[in-house]
């Protein structure tokens, strides 16, 4: 659980999809509990149980079907990194 203590100011959770739905809200919960200040992002996009990650806190979801520029610029933005 290291990603808890990270001072990194975005963390990438990276699993199966079983993880995901079995762990992935318990632990963006506690994420976003101690760490008010920093992105959750997913590598995946488990449809079964993204609506439940979202509410928990995942604020992004990297899969091949996204926009990596776009998100990418989004990430920038809100992490003061461009303006926007």
């Amino acid at each position: 659980m290291a990603a808890l203590d990270s001072e990194a100011n975005i963390v990438v959770l990276c699993g199966s999809d079983a993880n995901y739905e079995a762990f992935g809200a318990s632990f963006a919960e506690l994420f976003s509990k101690k760490n008010k200040d920093k992105l959750l992002v997913l590598a995946g996009c488990p449809q079964a149980c993204i609506d439940s990650l979202s509410k928990a806190g995942f604020e992004f979801f990297i899969s091949a079907q996204i926009n990596a520029v776009e998100m990418l610029r989004t990430i920038q933005k809100r992490l003061n990194i461009i303006n926007g």
